[in-house]
């Protein structure tokens, strides 16, 4: 005997709103390169950028990963947590440090440039 297939629920939802799944990937994929991004940051700025704790500890325990299957699980399990958080806050932080950084940028001297000279 087939079991009773409970009512189906109606829902709805406006055709602006839905996401297609290429687009919904596209955002994950963002989401995800910008937790590898963070990663990238020193604890300072991860302290600085207040993120929940438990998005916290997912990109410091991704710091000490270096086998390239387990560092990508971890970055998408931050992909994942990133939802949660207000990314277009972390991103707009992310490029006010590029545009106007902390510190001033180190000045190299290339030496083998004067030895042409």
């Amino acid at each position: 005997m087939i079991p009773a297939l409970k009512p189906h629920k109606s829902v709805h939802v406006e055709e602006s709103t839905s996401l297609s799944k290429t687009q919904r990937k596209r955002q994950m994929l963002q989401l995800q390169a910008l937790g590898e991004t963070l990663t990238a940051l020193t604890e300072e700025q991860l302290n600085e950028l207040a993120l929940p704790e438990l998005l916290l500890d997912a990109v410091l325990q991704a710091k000490r990963i270096h086998k390239r299957g387990a560092l990508r699980r971890q970055l998408q399990y931050i992909g994942r947590l990133m939802r949660e958080v207000d990314s277009e806050a972390i991103s707009a932080r992310l490029h006010g440090w590029r545009v106007n950084p902390l510190r001033p940028p180190c000045i190299c001297i290339c030496w083998s440039a004067g030895a042409h000279a």
